[in-house]
């Protein structure tokens, strides 16, 4: 997408996001973040791809925070457009210009709760909670993962549990499939379903021939 963009001070504004890798990614230094280190105001007016839809489109938008996750950027920003808070890939914008306008200034608190307390980046306020048990050879890994600040593990003979809050099932069900028969969801019910689902959608492209 293209970007025009406002921005406060930096001080803050650049978080990183633990997850359960380690991961060595600078910060990309160009016009799509620099109104994240700028006092201007900076508002985004820009072509950006849509990765779901396939679509590009083109947003005015007020640059809150940067975020690192998982070896990617995003762009936590006010979008004009949909007059809410959004988060942005940063590798998905095409082109970002500032503008000479005012941007709009989101409380931290406000900006907090966007990020929430469920799991992954995409995760807002934590509506669930997953509970997970995993194989014997898998646990010897997961026991020193950090998957969630909240997480609770526990053991059933030589099978890990992780307990941990979660408010949409998207990233945790790709996290969950990562490791194939070695993980059972537990609970809640919805999700297990989701990822039967998939692993069925998955076996019938095998099954095709």
């Amino acid at each position: 997408m293209d970007l025009e963009c406002s921005s406060r001070h930096s001080n803050a504004l650049i978080r990183v996001r633990p997850d359960t890798t380690i991961s060595h990614c600078p910060a990309p230094a160009d016009s799509r973040t620099d109104s994240v280190n700028r006092q201007n105001p900076v508002n985004k007016t820009a072509p950006r791809v849509t990765r779901i839809r396939d679509q590009t489109t083109q947003r005015t938008v007020s640059p809150q925070r940067l975020l690192h996750y998982r070896e990617n950027w995003y762009l936590l920003a006010w979008c004009h457009k949909a007059d809410e808070l959004r988060l942005f890939a940063v590798d998905a914008i095409r082109h970002a210009e500032l503008l000479r306008q005012s941007s709009r200034s989101v409380a931290k608190k406000k900006l907090d709760q966007m990020m929430g307390s469920g799991f992954g980046i995409f995760g807002g306020k934590a509506k669930y909670r997953a509970r997970l048990r995993f194989s014997p050879v898998a646990a010897r890994w997961i026991a020193d993962e950090i998957w969630h600040p909240e997480q609770e593990i526990s053991w059933e003979d030589d099978h890990l549990i992780l307990d941990l809050p979660y408010a949409q099932s998207r990233e945790l069900a790709m996290e969950v499939l990562r490791h194939g028969p070695d993980v059972e969801v537990l609970s809640p019910e919805g999700l297990r379903t989701e990822i039967s689902t998939l692993l069925q959608q998955t076996l019938a492209r095998y099954q095709a021939d």
